[in-house]
């Protein structure tokens, strides 16, 4: 595992025991010098982790038990203050607002967002899609035009932030340290390191439109750039003829205990990519299919390994083309439902097939053949499944059961009714978006949904 991973890993779970213990999580922040904001996203690569170390079921638990209390809390808290100061407002707007407030101060308080996140048991993204929400409003609540100013201003800030936090300029620190005046050098820093000419040149790029205030700095990478493009096909030829035989045995051994372990999950659960696996466990494809030649005729356990993969393709394969083929007809031809023909929706994608649309998509344009479906076939399922995720939002159960959904002027107000379309959402592993609550509601509503106990068992 890399060292990088480790230590995110190690502050992830720090960070969560503190948040089950409910502990101040900022504490943790200080101790190894990092914002809030980071370590919240290393609790949460600790969180998603399937492997060892991991959190266990109680623990898990506990987790979303905190948070739900903490949504709760949260909502009564904002309901109590209005109704003190005697207004009746619907808290969906109550609590878009308040992520609104938090997202326009973060220019001076940075970790504005998590800590609300923190503090109303959300996800930061989800309080970041709820401030946009009320960016867009239109009524009575909407906010003013100074404060729009102020998020349009934070929002950019706050992209060109991102772009700065994400991209690591380590690397251009042995350019900057060089001493060196002989050009030789530079291209010799360029040539022995794993970063292409081309990622070199496009972080110097970057270094000098983010950091414009380093004027000595950007003088020196300006002229190792104008050396590095006038030497381009040099640093390219001969990092191609070093590399040859490069990878020492021990870096082998290490790449190839890595694609074990790739085909080893991708053969427990194929409901993943090899490109998600590949970006885990930081392997090249290059590496991978390298070794997957190794495999072919490697050790008893490798090739047996090799074969259940190359097998499990082909099944996939054809189960991929099935879907695509289901799916087309079912767009084209509409679905039967209560003795009904009725439009494909997601729902009755899930209820077929159960695969991610995203994990379905990148396996069947791999797969592409006119032998087992076309591609007009496959654009035409790409436009529904786009369609479905424009303007979907994925909510939590407290935000559903305050939404308010019609079908022919009827709407569902009993609060028992959306549970249970709420629990039969859950029951089949659907995200709980907008287009699947909206589509669950519709077909209820018509009749077509059936929310008896046994059900949602």
């Amino acid at each position: 595992m890399d060292n990088n991973i480790k230590i995110q890993i190690k502050r992830g779970k720090e960070a969560f025991e503190s948040f089950i213990n409910e502990e101040d999580l900022n504490l943790v922040a200080q101790k190894y010098n990092i914002s809030l904001n980071i370590l919240v996203k290393d609790m949460k690569t600790y969180i998603n982790r399937i492997l060892d170390p991991k959190p266990s079921e109680q623990k898990l638990a506990t987790y979303d038990e905190i948070k739900r209390k903490k949504r709760q809390n949260a909502l009564k808290e904002i309901k109590t203050f209005y109704q003190n100061n005697n207004e009746e407002i619907d808290p969906k707007i109550l609590i878009e607002k308040a992520a609104f407030d938090a997202f326009i101060t973060t220019d001076k308080n940075p970790s504005a967002i998590v800590d609300l996140a923190l503090k109303q048991g959300l996800e930061p993204e989800a309080v970041r899609n709820n401030a946009f929400k009320h960016s867009k409003r239109v009524d009575q609540y909407k906010p003013t035009e100074e404060e729009i100013a102020i998020f349009n201003a934070v929002n950019i800030s706050r992209k060109e932030s991102y772009q700065k936090e994400r991209i690591d300029f380590t690397y251009l620190d042995k350019l900057l340290n060089l001493e060196s005046t002989l050009v030789n050098d530079y291209l010799e820093i360029v040539i022995n390191e794993e970063l292409s000419p081309s990622m070199v040149l496009n972080k110097i790029d970057l270094y000098i439109k983010y950091f414009k205030e380093e004027t000595e700095n950007i003088k020196k990478l300006t002229l190792i750039k104008a050396h590095l493009k006038s030497n381009y096909n040099y640093i390219v030829n001969e990092r191609r003829n070093r590399s040859k035989n490069k990878l020492s045995n021990q870096e082998e051994e290490h790449f190839r205990e890595i694609t074990g372990k790739i085909l080893e999950e991708y053969l427990i659960d194929n409901s993943v990519t090899i490109k998600s696996l590949l970006l885990k466990y930081d392997l090249t494809e290059n590496v991978f299919n390298n070794n997957l030649k190794i495999f072919s005729t490697g050790f008893p356990k490798e090739q047996i390994l090799y074969k259940e993969y190359i097998n499990l393709l082909e099944e996939e394969k054809n189960n991929i083309a099935e879907y695509i083929k289901t799916i087309y007809h079912y767009l084209n031809n509409g679905i039967e439902k209560n003795d009904q023909i009725d439009n494909f929706n997601i729902l009755d994608y899930y209820r077929i097939i159960g695969l991610k649309p995203e994990i379905l998509l990148d396996k069947a344009w791999k797969n592409i053949s006119d032998e087992l479906y076309t591609r007009s076939q496959l654009t035409r399922v790409s436009h529904f499944f786009a369609t479905v995720s424009k303007n979907n939002y994925v909510y939590t159960e407290e935000e559903l059961l305050n939404q308010h959904v019609s079908y022919n002027d009827q709407i569902i107000t009993n609060i028992d009714i959306k549970i249970k379309i709420i629990k039969y959402l859950k029951k089949l592993n659907i995200p709980l978006s907008s287009s699947a609550y909206f589509a669950a509601t519709e077909e209820y509503l018509k009749g077509q949904l059936n929310l008896n106990p046994l059900s949602l068992e």
